[in-house]
């Protein structure tokens, strides 16, 4: 079962870290370049295909930190957890906040907010995934 989890764990986490580089590089950066009238239209779309990624990925990678606490509550692990916690945090206090904002329609200030408030995400996952690399 632990190689179960550790693969699974390891899988989202570096699915996410990558996912979240080019959200942050690449994606949150050309709402600004989102012509007014499509913005909504964009905004909505990108919330609802990206959500079809993220989701699941999060939710096991939470789900398989969780499960490697419980089978092996060492440092390692709970550190893990911590990292796969944040995330979530963070999507909850900042992103969602900033998505829905834009979700009304381009607002500088919310997307400012959102794409500053990403790199926590992003060093978040970074963090972990080197974490885990140690281990791979």
């Amino acid at each position: 079962m632990s190689g179960t989890l550790w693969g699974i764990q390891v899988f989202c986490t570096f699915a996410l870290t990558g996912l979240i580089w080019v959200i942050q590089l690449v994606h949150y950066p050309a709402f600004a370049r989102v012509d007014d009238k499509q913005f909504q239209a964009f905004h909505q779309f990108h919330s609802r295909r990206i959500s079809w990624l993220v989701i699941p990925l999060m939710m096991g990678e939470l789900l398989t930190a969780a499960l490697l606490v419980a089978a092996f509550p060492a440092p390692l692990w709970i550190g893990n957890l911590a990292l796969a916690i944040a995330p979530w945090v963070f999507t909850f206090a900042f992103s969602v906040p900033a998505h829905n904002s834009l979700a009304q329609g381009y607002e500088p200030g919310a997307h400012a907010r959102l794409v500053n408030t990403n790199w926590l995400r992003t060093m978040a996952w970074s963090a972990k995934a080197l974490l885990l690399l140690q281990f791979v």
